[in-house]
């Protein structure tokens, strides 16, 4: 006879007048028949134990680690605890719509760190490109950018609570500022990465292109060269910066940030892709696996595809007022 429909962990059929003499078994209980045998077996205290069968000899159940030493033996019924089969394997990781060679080399384009990342692509061509035109435009007869947008000025609109950025038309020759795609900002142990990179300050008393250390009191210094007083202070300088939105002025000239996000407060510095790692986004699901983070992945560039310099700037009285060597 076959196990009850009820017992659905017994495999197989009752093996009737068969016993297993193990010499391991796990114990005994009083049961009805191999159906309640079945069911002791796979309760989850004997399943610990290991509990793989059982033989009925009324009124008691034998409990079998291991279904071995079979044996006849008149009126024993035995059955076997039916083992599941194990998961599937779990397929190897694959490149999404692309050959894991091409990811590879995805990959190894950058990985988020100084010596291995935007600063030093292993895509050198954009690169060579850019040298070329700005050497061709600069010394051999041509008319066109040898540099990407650079700073000018920048001014606030109180009433309108916007800044805006102008570049400098001299030095585009013509070109035009493009504002390309970019994500939302993510954190990372260099800082935030991703967004605009556009940032502007809100408190004058924390701004410093470089904070330095006072040997004697341990205090932060900002130097004048760096825009500071040179004084100890215990406020944390270069801090404080918030990530701004932008979008390109009908001019084609400049960028514009809407300063809502600041509560009313007013900018009193502003900063574009300032000692960063580099520009991708980081929440773009193809990074790393169907492109590399490489050259012209800056939001702010010009439309022959030269990036914008980064800029760092004080705001006072409503305009940049830019830290030497920088000129606004």
């Amino acid at each position: 006879p076959g196990p009850p429909s009820g017992a659905v962990n017994c495999s197989k059929a009752w093996e009737v007048d068969i016993d297993y003499h193990t010499g391991v078994d796990l114990g005994n209980a009083p049961a009805d028949g191999p159906g309640d045998c079945c069911t002791m077996c796979s309760n989850a205290t004997l399943q610990k134990q290991g509990c793989e069968g059982f033989t009925f000899a009324a009124p008691l159940c034998w409990f079998k680690r291991r279904m071995i030493g079979k044996r006849r033996f008149p009126g024993a019924i035995s059955g076997a605890i039916r083992t599941p089969a194990p998961p599937p394997p779990t397929p190897p990781p694959k490149c999404v719509g692309d050959l894991p060679s091409k990811c590879a080399l995805a990959c190894g384009a950058a990985r988020n760190t100084p010596s291995k990342g935007a600063i030093h692509p292993r895509d050198k061509k954009p690169v060579g490109d850019r040298l070329g035109q700005s050497a061709y435009n600069l010394v051999y007869g041509g008319m066109g950018a040898v540099t990407g947008p650079t700073l000018s000025g920048c001014s606030v609109d109180v009433e309108q609570a916007v800044l805006t950025v102008n570049f400098n038309s001299s030095l585009l020759a013509g070109d035009r500022v493009v504002l390309q795609q970019y994500g939302t900002p993510t954190a990372s142990r260099y800082g935030p990465v991703g967004g605009s990179y556009f940032d502007v300050q809100t408190e004058a008393d924390l701004f410093c292109m470089e904070p330095q250390t006072d040997r004697g009191t341990k205090l932060e210094t900002c130097p004048t060269w760096a825009g500071g007083d040179g004084k100890p202070t215990t406020g944390k300088l270069d801090s404080g910066w918030k990530n701004l939105n932008i979008t390109l002025a009908p001019d084609g000239m400049s960028v514009k940030a809407s300063l809502a996000p600041l509560a009313g407060k007013m900018p009193t510095a502003v900063r574009y892709a300032w000692s960063i790692v580099n520009c991708c986004d980081m929440n773009d699901p193809d990074l790393y696996v169907k492109k590399p983070c490489g050259p012209a992945s800056c939001p702010i560039m010009s439309s022959s595809n030269l990036p914008a310099n980064p800029f760092l700037a004080k705001i006072v009285n409503g305009k940049c007022n830019c830290i030497p060597p920088q000129v606004c």
